[in-house]
């Protein structure tokens, strides 16, 4: 994924996944409003309590498998995605 051809700053933030991952539901779309591009790809299956992914996939409706052109499409219109 080559975000070069945009010119907004671009953040990674990194989860361990686990109980205690409720952050990045929050901070993606903070970021993103801040004018930084944050695009997540998260993992799934981690133990007992699940990733990311896993928690995503519980809703109604969220695509957790999206193809580039639609991480990009993402980021240009919202600065952020989070998916599998």
């Amino acid at each position: 994924m080559d975000y070069s051809s945009f010119s907004a700053k671009k953040v990674d933030k990194h989860s361990t996944g686990g109980i205690g991952d409720k952050t990045s539901l929050i901070i993606a779309p903070i970021v993103a409003s801040l004018g930084l591009l944050n695009p997540m790809v998260a993992g799934r299956g981690l133990g007992h309590t699940g990733g990311t992914i896993d928690k995503l996939e519980a809703i109604p409706g969220y695509k957790t498998s999206l193809s580039f052109e639609e991480m990009k499409k993402s980021i240009e219109k919202v600065g952020t995605f989070i998916c599998g």
